[in-house]
This record gives structure tokens, sequence and C-alpha cells, in this order.
């Protein structure tokens, strides 16, 4: 089964590839990414206050979200009635996960931004433009930081030494396992598609003739980073 599994996999993984470079020689090899020059400075200025508005839009739900989980997560504390208690913590960490939901949402709203004023081919005035939605973000940053320790009073300070360390501690078993198990895909997947990204680059950019080499320097560094950080700890730890 897992073995049939593997070669659908690699056969979607085929299909997907072969459509891909189907599409980009369609496209005479990268060159439609310079076909738009939509980016003018009154559009870039539009575009980045429409997504400043969502973002503070989101920020206000966002407390909204957080008032509610924290209410949730006092009331489960305070009831003495177990199944009272487990409705409460169970509406406490949704709300909970709802916090994260934006907050992500809100930073995928930001790169969505920047990539429609780069795909526009907009130029170096729009750079502070481009950045105003990351910038307003840094709202939630904070009230979220602030959020965690309301919540739950475990939860270590910000900047606190071995941070990671404490945040795993107080979650309980199921907890940990799905926090682990999550890990480990994102971290397998993280890799394939920074191995990806870095092969794309570089044939848009022996195709094109427009030089990528800081975003390949880039992916590689995350690549030798994520790849062999995590083989070093588990390394140390095998051999202590």
């Amino acid at each position: 089964m897992k073995i049939g599994r593997f070669i659908i996999t690699l056969l979607i993984g085929g299909l997907i590839g072969g459509c891909i470079a189907l599409f980009i020689d369609y496209n005479h090899s990268f060159h439609f990414f310079g076909n738009y020059h939509y980016a003018t400075h009154s559009n870039v200025i539009l575009i980045s206050l429409i997504c400043v508005a969502l973002i503070l839009v989101l920020s206000m739900y966002l407390i909204i979200i957080q008032k509610k989980a924290v209410h949730y997560k006092r009331l489960s504390e305070t009831h003495i009635d177990e199944d009272e208690a487990d409705s409460y913590d169970k509406k406490a960490n949704l709300a909970y996960m709802q916090n994260s939901f934006i907050y992500y949402l809100e930073l995928t709203i930001s790169f969505i931004a920047l990539f429609i004023i780069v795909l526009g081919n907009g130029n170096s005035s729009a750079s502070s433009w481009a950045l105003l939605p990351f910038m307003t973000t840094i709202i939630s940053s904070v009230i979220t930081g602030l959020f965690y320790r309301k919540f739950d009073s475990r939860y270590p300070k910000l900047g606190e030494k071995n941070y990671s360390e404490k945040l795993i501690n107080i979650l309980d078993e199921g907890e940990r396992h799905i926090y682990f198990n999550s890990l480990f895909k994102t971290f397998y997947i993280n890799l394939s598609l920074i191995m990806v990204g870095a092969i794309f680059l570089g044939f848009y950019s022996l195709e094109t003739g427009h030089s990528q080499t800081l975003g390949i320097f880039n992916l590689i560094i995350l690549f030798i980073y994520n790849g062999f950080s995590h083989l070093l700890k588990t390394y140390k730890f095998y051999h202590s």
C-alpha cells in the first residue's frame, strides 16, 4: 500500500512538473513575467493602501478573537464541572488557533501585495509603499506576543532564553504529538520547496538573462541552515 502511494505521488509530481515545463515553453521561457507594466506610482499606492486597510480590519478582529479566547480560558479554569470546563477549554483553543490563522493571513496579504507590485515591474520608488503592509503587521505581532501570556501564564516571555524548549514543556502529550508531527512534515516539505525554488530561479536566470543571484544565494543559505542545523542537533543528541 505504501509503495503504491509512493508511486502515485511520483506520477502526480511528474505530471505537475510536465505541465509546468509545457507552460514555460508555451510562454517563451519565462518571458511572460516581464510583460506586465501596470505598477505605476498611483497603482502601487492604491494596492498598498487596500492591503493596509484589510490588515487593519483583521487586526481589530484579532483583538476580538483574543478577548474571546482569554474569556473562555478563564471560564475553563473556574468551572468545577468537568464537562463544562472541557467545553470552554475547547472553545478557548479554537479561538487561539483563529488568532494564529488571522496573523498568518495578514502576512499572506502582505506577500501577495509585494508579488503584485513586483509582477507589475514596479521601480525603486515603490519600495517604501510595498513594505507598508509588512510594517502594518507589526501591530498584530506585538498584540499576539502579549496575548500568549494572557492566555496562559505558563508561556515564556518574548525573547526569553530557551523559548522553544519552554514552549514545548507546557504542552500535554497529545498536543506534543500533533506539534511534532506537523513540524516533521513541514520541515521536509520546506526543504523540498527550497530546492525547487533554487532550481527554478537558476533556470529563470539562464533563460531570461535576468540575474537572480541574490535570491538563489538566500535559498542556499536557508537550505544549509534548515538541513544541516537539524542534522547537527540530532548528532549532538546521540553523541552526548
